[in-house]
């Protein structure tokens, strides 16, 4: 099959049409964050379900056998609305796939039901559903201002400084979504973070979670 060569423009007017559509959506992100009076970086799950209900979605179900899919937004037979996300999720990764749905739910409900999964993650709505979530939990700017409070920059820049800083403010955005915007931002190099065990740097920079010692000492005394 013969693939249509791009007209002259096309690709910079695709691409600021991206640029316009994400901007868009950080608006909307910084719109629900004023609205509900959320002021840090540790948005919990509770409260993202709570704003979900508020803006309208009539139930948020934990699903189980959730394998490829992360989340779903659907909106049923009596118009009625629901999300559905993997009940195994620990903390952070529920709260962003809460928050991925919520923004389904204020900008994309004309498309009728969607099902996130590992492949449609390219998609463009599904990119502007990560930017909405990343900028609901923890925005690029009180990003940056940490960064700048904690003294840390391009030049000084190591993986410890992301660990410490998810410790010092109990963020509930990702080790990896932190990683993927320091490196967007340019304050670590492309792909220099991509093979870092964050949860294993963690634990040989504060040492073992009280947790993992007892489930340890458990395994002994068995």
């Amino acid at each position: 099959m013969l693939q249509r060569k791009n007209l002259p423009g096309e690709k910079e007017r695709m691409q600021q049409d991206r640029n316009e559509y994400y901007n868009k959506v950080k608006l909307k992100a910084a719109e629900i964050r004023e609205k509900y009076n959320l002021s840090g970086p540790r948005i919990l799950p509770k409260q993202i379900i709570s704003i979900l209900k508020k803006e309208g979605v009539n139930k948020v179900e934990l699903w189980k056998d959730f394998k490829r899919v992360r989340g779903a937004y659907i909106i049923n037979r009596d118009g009625s609305t629901t999300v559905a996300i993997n009940s195994n999720l620990p903390r952070d990764p529920k709260a962003f796939t809460l928050a991925h749905e919520l923004k389904h739910h204020l900008m994309d409900r004309n498309l009728g039901r969607i099902i996130c999964s590992l492949s449609n993650v390219a998609e463009e709505i599904e990119i502007g559903a990560e930017i909405f979530a990343t900028e609901l939990i923890y925005p690029q700017q009180l990003f940056l201002d940490h960064m700048l409070l904690m003294g840390i920059n391009k030049d000084n820049f190591e993986p410890r400084h992301i660990v410490e800083l998810k410790k010092g403010n109990d963020t509930t955005l990702s080790y990896q979504s932190l990683a993927k915007r320091t490196t967007f931002l340019k304050i670590a190099p492309k792909g220099s973070l991509d093979n870092i065990k964050w949860k294993k740097l963690e634990e040989q920079i504060y040492g073992i979670p009280q947790y993992k010692k007892f489930r340890s000492r458990g395994k002994h005394i068995a």
